[in-house]
């Protein structure tokens, strides 16, 4: 391709080339993609460049291709030898910087357009949630696992002027020992009405519908608004009573079936971090649920901990003897912790307790439950999940 005078955009010209008329500027690109080499062209026409910067100082090529945010035509770089002369989908607007060759154009036209998008769906948003919010639930109407619940929650993600509940995916700590726990939580929460979505969250965390019915979220993603009518009418009361509740209104029973579940759940994320670890293929099944309630009836989750790093140790200590595959190797762990439980109980062994890992921190349910509730502390780790603490 030669080009002329007309094919070139001199607006903005690299001074480069201040010296010279628009003709020679021509002349230079047409000699470059003529293959005339670059220090003689340089040295001909007196240009302040180093050869490999050349092509990065010519001027635009203007296209026949029109703008579709202010009609000006596009223009696009040059390209070196190497690379051919031109690539047209790069070709932008000069006039109003408008570019169709990237995800998110920065022109005034496009951050307008983005701008009305948001606050439109933002509006949007707003009305869907309005129309769908429940009234208010009284605090009278809590059960015990819901102020547990609140209180985990809140004591997780409240925000500092006490106004909405950070999305949970903010969390500093984990909220329960495992992300399904966590999930089950919080929709267990927002099905009782207990909390809301706030139409204060992020609009990236909501999806409008094609039939524009409702709104989809996030639910990690999101605020939340506590949807509760205190009893006495104090709101800031209700709050604290939330944050820090009575120890008294939690049963000897209710305490216990949550210690069991915390033990569980925590027994089985370290499983899955100890076979994750020397790279098994792992998903727990009937017969894992059933032998960690089988260890959790008799063992703490420390010491848990200790037969399940046994029995992932021999397990891999087996498969490196290369007698036995590895998925039969992996299969082995849950027998062998069921296993070396029936030997601890039956030959009375002391067994240690193994402590926390930075993989696997305190969950704030735990620090709820055992130190404000339960009153327990470390015990809650160290100690068998029982109903007489």
């Amino acid at each position: 391709m030669v080009f002329s005078i007309e094919d070139i955009e001199f607006k903005d010209i690299d001074n480069t080339f201040s010296h010279l008329n628009k003709n020679q500027v021509v002349d230079i690109i047409n000699k470059y993609y003529a293959g005339e080499p670059v220090k003689n062209i340089i040295s001909e026409y007196n240009l302040s460049v180093l050869p490999t910067r050349l092509v990065s100082v010519f001027p635009k090529v203007v296209t026949n291709k029109k703008c579709v945010k202010c009609g000006a035509n596009l223009v696009v770089k040059l390209k070196s030898k190497s690379y051919g002369q031109i690539n047209f989908n790069e070709a932008y607007c000069h006039n109003c910087d408008h570019r169709e060759d990237v995800p998110f154009c920065k022109c005034r036209y496009c951050e307008e357009e983005r701008r009305m998008l948001e606050e439109n769906k933002r509006e949007y948003i707003i009305e869907a949630l309005k129309q769908s919010r429940a009234p208010q639930k009284s605090e009278g109407e809590l059960s015990s696992k819901d102020v547990l619940y609140m209180c985990v929650i809140l004591c997780s993600l409240l925000s500092e002027d006490a106004s909405v509940i950070n999305p949970l995916n903010s969390s500093v700590k984990p909220i329960t020992p495992s992300e399904k726990w966590t999930l089950e939580m919080i929709k267990d929460l927002l099905e009782k009405d207990l909390i809301v979505v706030s139409d204060d969250s992020d609009l990236n965390a909501f999806t409008i519908p094609e039939d524009q019915n409702g709104v989809i979220y996030n639910v990690l993603e999101v605020r939340y608004e506590i949807n509760i009518d205190p009893t006495d009418g104090d709101w800031n009361g209700m709050l604290k009573r939330l944050m820090y509740p009575n120890p008294e209104q939690f049963s000897k029973e209710f305490c216990y079936g949550m210690w069991r579940r915390i033990a569980m759940t925590e027994s089985e994320a370290y499983l899955l971090h100890e076979m994750r670890d020397v790279r098994y293929d792992f998903n727990p099944g009937e017969k894992t649920q059933m032998v960690l309630e089988y260890l959790v009836d008799h063992f703490s989750i420390g010491q848990i901990y200790n037969i399940i790093y046994r029995a992932v140790a021999n397990s891999t200590k087996w498969y490196s003897t290369g007698k036995v595959s590895k998925k039969r190797a992996q299969n082995s762990v849950i027998t062998k912790c069921e296993q070396f439980g029936r030997y601890a109980i039956a030959e009375k062994w002391n067994l240690r307790v193994y402590g926390r890992i930075t993989d696997l921190p305190e969950s704030m349910i735990n620090e709820v439950l055992f130190n404000s509730i339960m009153k327990i502390s470390s015990l809650g780790f160290s100690e068998r999940p029982a109903d007489n603490f």
